[in-house]
């Protein structure tokens, strides 16, 4: 009779456990995420003096332009993803906010270079 009062136990105490560990990674999920900052002028206007360097024809500096762009909102929705974060332009912050804007320089990159 013990080692059934005792199986019963410790199978509550693990169902209890699973549901603690559950209802935890629940809540995590339910965090609001971080609100975080990104100079996009700052990092268009690198774009620009970049391309400027070249002497690119009309057809290639749209083509770079469109790539740039799309890598551009690829990275901002990977680093948001993966950080649990919104993004907003950092013009539009008065005061305080955590700017991401060096952290994704080189996600940029990366992309661009990936869909060359």
């Amino acid at each position: 009779m013990q080692s059934i009062n005792r199986s019963v136990f410790s199978v509550s105490l693990i169902i209890g456990i699973v549901m603690i560990m559950g209802l935890f990674l629940w809540l995590c999920g339910k965090m609001k995420p971080e609100i975080v900052t990104f100079d996009k002028t700052r990092v268009v206007g690198h774009f620009v003096r970049q391309l400027s360097q070249h002497n690119l024809t009309d057809p290639l500096i749209a083509d770079k332009t469109k790539h740039f762009k799309d890598a551009l909102k690829y990275s901002l929705d990977f680093y948001a993803a993966r950080h649990h974060v919104v993004i907003i332009a950092a013009s539009d912050v008065i005061a305080g906010g955590h700017d991401i804007t060096e952290a994704l320089i080189p996600i940029i990159a990366n992309s661009m270079r990936e869909k060359t």
